[in-house]
């Protein structure tokens, strides 16, 4: 059987993680309140992976309730994001790519009773490291 590996995407430049993107680049506040209530109940219903010890903290400096922003990775099968990304969202219009977006409207709603991974699969970060910007073209 040949195992998929997820797509990470949502996970924010940090201290410890200079490659990534920081989330200021990615506030899009054009986008209709109905697409974007659509795609934070589509990452709150991925199915719980990994749980972590400790918190995430907001990248914008805000300090949101723990459960809110979480310790755990959540996935749909095909990517693999943060818990804590649907405060991204709603709280600071931060918006997501394209090839992310167009996934979630063919796969709504999520189903995480039907999606199938194994908790060895933490995902791979090159595709998302490759965007820095949300309005960036990459090749």
């Amino acid at each position: 059987m040949h195992k998929r590996t997820l797509i990470a995407i949502g996970y924010w430049f940090s201290d410890d993680e200079l490659e990534l993107p920081k989330p200021q680049d990615f506030i899009d506040t054009a986008i209709r309140s109905i697409e974007r209530q659509q795609v934070v109940d589509y990452l709150k219903n991925g199915k719980r992976l990994h749980d972590w010890m400790g918190f995430s903290r907001c990248r914008f400096g805000c300090r949101p309730p723990v459960n809110e922003i979480g310790n755990a990775c959540l996935t749909d099968g095909i990517y693999i994001w943060p818990e804590g990304l649907p405060h991204y969202i709603t709280e600071h219009q931060v918006w997501l790519p394209a090839t992310f977006i167009n996934h979630v409207k063919e796969n709504f709603p999520l189903d995480s009773d039907n999606v199938v991974t194994d908790d060895s699969n933490f995902g791979n970060y090159d595709w998302w490291k490759s965007i820095k910007a949300l309005h960036e073209r990459t090749t």
